[in-house]
């Protein structure tokens, strides 16, 4: 079974920059003074003013504007403006349409102007973007660990992996790529769901220009949802999925990672349910690999240290008395099969 729906790529979070602009009126600015030097005079501290409002000249470190729909801050080197157009229109669902990024932006560009501060978002330079995909996937997110153990970003060696319960990434200083919980992230408290975010970030401006091809708002528009399908699809074979080998196996030192992420994730359980930890690694494993490539007692040690023996011992006469696991978890699966998974639901156009 596969995603139930091919999810559109959608616009996330942006970040523009311009040094064109003006300001009428800082009554909403929020300037942060000058701290001055040791040995600095004040000739020397205020010898360019960080904007001017008319004829009259503001001093200060730099200033911002915080509200629900974007942050702006203006430094020596010019203004700054992040906003997720997604969010505007709805707490977790996807802005996919191109118009209707035009017409919110537009808005944002309106309401910036009533604050006092002018100028022309889409002229602005794009020094951030993320497009992410959504979907409704076979089984939990956290189910998908296993296959996300294995995943890194092709050709960056200074690359980092983030793993928890519901969030996966692979990022270094100008790209990420994440997968987490949409409905988790929305409600931390709430229970665990199988709708999974796949995000792509460019996170700095020479990034954007490289894998996406785009400079400024205008043209982000004008690329529209088949555009940034495509930006999406290209960048994800690329970089993320290009990178897995033909066969994965789960070895030993992966099994004990998880064994403490999950060990860590029951110890906010009651004592009788901890045995569930170990069983949601068979899921995540699946029983084949398991059985074939781990075995039953080396997949109970890697647990041993997080808990106790009566635990450990129910653990593994379940697995020996289901061998597949069949009625406990359903049909076997292993990491290739939920890799594939991936695959269909977010490289495919919807």
């Amino acid at each position: 079974m596969i995603a139930t729906s091919k999810p559109p790529a959608g616009i996330d979070k942006l970040m523009l920059t311009t040094t064109e602009f003006s300001i009428s009126d800082d009554l909403m600015l929020n300037v942060k003074p000058f701290v001055k030097l040791a040995g600095q005079s004040e000739a020397e501290r205020d010898a360019q003013p960080l904007f001017k409002v008319g004829r009259r000249e503001v001093y200060g470190e730099g200033a911002f504007i915080n509200n629900e729909h974007f942050n702006v801050s203006i430094n020596r080197f010019g203004m700054q403006f992040i906003c997720n157009p997604s969010k505007i229109l709805h707490p977790y669902e996807l802005l996919s349409d191109a118009g209707e990024l035009s017409r919110i932006m537009c808005n944002l560009e309106n309401e910036l102007s009533n604050l006092g501060v002018h100028a022309s978002l889409a002229s602005m330079n794009v020094a951030r973007i993320d497009i992410a995909k959504q979907a409704y996937m076979p089984r939990l997110v956290s189910n998908y660990a296993a296959a996300f153990e294995h995943m890194k970003l092709k050709g960056s060696r200074s690359a980092k992996v983030m793993h928890n319960l519901e969030t996966f990434g692979m990022f270094n200083n100008s790209v990420q790529a994440c997968f987490y919980d949409k409905l988790k992230e929305q409600n931390p408290k709430g229970m665990p769901s199988n709708l999974m975010r796949a995000e792509m970030r460019l996170m700095k401006r020479p990034a954007v220009k490289n894998y996406a091809g785009l400079q400024r708002l205008h043209e982000v528009v004008q690329a529209g949802r088949e555009g940034w399908e495509f930006i999406y699809n290209r960048w994800m074979q690329a970089k993320v999925y290009a990178s897995q080998p033909e066969q994965l196996t789960f070895d030993f030192a992966g099994l004990q990672a998880l064994a403490a992420l999950l060990a860590s994730h029951d110890s906010e359980i009651s004592e009788p349910k901890k045995k569930g930890g170990i069983l949601k690694a068979a899921t995540v494993i699946g029983t084949k690999t398991i059985f074939d490539e781990i075995g039953i007692d080396r997949f109970i040690d890697a647990f041993e240290p997080y808990y106790n023996r009566s635990t450990l011992h129910r653990a593994k006469q379940q697995l020996m008395k289901h061998a597949r696991l069949s009625v406990m978890v359903g049909k076997p699966i292993n990491t290739l099969t939920l890799v594939d998974e991936l695959k269909a639901a977010f490289l495919q156009a919807a």
